[in-house]
Parts: structure tokens; C-alpha cells; sequence
């Protein structure tokens, strides 16, 4: 399953998502091969140039507490300078190796190791809401899904709020733990009161978001799904 978004800053166009979902060609079963490509558009590629972020995984699909990472990787790419970032995991899900590379040199990773214990990619993590949402939710449910993609870490949190007709309706909020810098678009710093951003997913076994929007106000960020 393939789906387009666009990214908008107060009504201006800034990037497009390309977001792609199926079964993964390694020969295991019940594993998918999930993409994501974001990149500047509009005004902010006018002023930032041509940036683009690949991001690529194998994911253990199943029920809720089944869902595991099997590796991951992401390509930053800018008009001066990209990197690399590479994870792989062990038949548990256990974060196993971390290899992240700026212009093709080896980095450490600034996130403390105990903060990149028990995490998933990001695109685990959608992985792993999409199985939450396949089972019965009722208003009040909640999840946290604890995120890191090698140079960030975050709590992903979920709040359930209701079926209407085709749609899920929730409210999610991403907490930066480490790697984050102040002002992040949709990011809640430590501390700082929490910014609720109002999703909308498809229902179906892939609930992929139709709109992920922040509050209201001038600067108002929206993704939305346009095919």
C-alpha cells in the first residue's frame, strides 16, 4: 500500500511524504518492507534547497506486543553534506548495532545508551500503531511507543478517542529525550507543556494517517494525505 502526503507550515506548502507498505521479499513471513521519503518543497526548498530524508526498515508485523524491528536504515541527504545512520536488530527486537556516518565517517551516537534500550525505529513505530488500532479501542485508551532512529530518541504517546465512520480519531504527542533541538516542528521538549497533535488514520489492517494536524494558531502544521 502506497500513500502521498503534503506538509504545510500556516497554509504554505514545505514537503511532500511518499509513505509505501508491503510484504518484505527476504523469504520470512509476516514481515513487511515499509519506506518513507520526505522532501523540502515550495518555500522551503526555495530558501533550504533540495533536502531529502530515506528512510527504510524490516518489520516483524503481528499482534500489538509481536511487532519488532528486524533493521533500519535512514539517508540524510543535503546540497552540502548527507548521513548515514544504519540499526540492526536481534530475533527479539533488541537493538543490536547502531552505525551512523557523516559523509561517509563514522559518528557515536549522542543519545546515552540507556536511553536507546528497549526502542524501535520509527517506522516500527507506525507499524505498531497500525496493530493497536486493529484491535477494539475505546475512548481513554492509551500507548507509548518509545522511538530511536540513531541520533534522536522520543516517546511516541497515543490517546484514543473515537471511531467515526471510516476514521480513527486520536491525539499524539512526541516527546524529545535526547537529540532534539528547541523549536523542533511537533516535537514537545522535556518539561515543556504538551503539544497535542490531532490525528485522523484510515480503519483497515494498514491505518495509515489521512491527517496529522497541530492545533490551531497561525503557524498552524498539517500533514494530509492526498492520494
Amino acid at each position: 500500500m502506497a500513500a502521498d502526503y503534503e506538509m504545510s507550515v500556516a497554509g504554505v506548502r514545505v514537503g511532500t511524504i511518499e509513505l509505501d507498505l508491503r510484504p518484505a521479499d527476504d523469504g520470512a513471513p509476516g514481515r513487511l518492507a515499509v519506506a518513507l521519503v520526505l522532501r523540502s518543497d515550495g518555500v522551503a526548498r526555495w530558501l533550504a534547497g533540495d533536502n531529502r530524508t530515506i528512510m527504510n526498515a524490516i518489520v516483524a508485523d503481528g499482534a500489538p506486543d509481536e511487532v519488532r524491528p528486524v533493521r533500519f536504515s535512514v539517508r540524510y541527504r543535503k546540497p552540502d553534506r548527507s548521513r548515514s545512520i544504519d540499526l540492526t536488530y536481534d530475533e527479539a527486537g533488541d537493538l543490536e548495532s547502531v552505525d551512523v556516518r557523516h559523509k561517509g565517517e563514522p559518528r557515536s551516537s549522542r543519545v546515552p545508551d540507556v536511553l536507546q534500550r528497549d526502542t524501535v525505529d520509527p517506522l516500527t513505530a507506525l507499524v505498531r500503531v497500525q496493530a493497536w488500532l486493529r484491535e477494539p479501542r475505546a475512548p481513554g485508551d492509551s500507548l507509548r511507543v518509545p522511538v530511536f532512529e540513531g541520533r534522536k530518541r522520543a516517546d511516541l504517546d497515543l490517546r484514543y478517542l473515537e471511531r467515526r465512520g471510516d476514521e480513527h480519531r486520536l491525539q499524539a504527542s512526541i516527546v524529545g529525550l535526547s537529540g532534539f533541538d528547541e523549536g523542533d516542528s511537533l516535537v514537545t521538549a522535556q518539561g515543556a507543556p504538551r503539544r497535542w497533535l490531532d490525528v485522523r488514520t484510515a480503519v483497515g489492517r494498514y491505518a495509515l494517517p489521512i491527517v496529522i494536524a497541530e492545533g490551531g494558531g497561525r503557524l498552524r502544521t498539517e500533514i494530509r494525505r492526498t492520494r
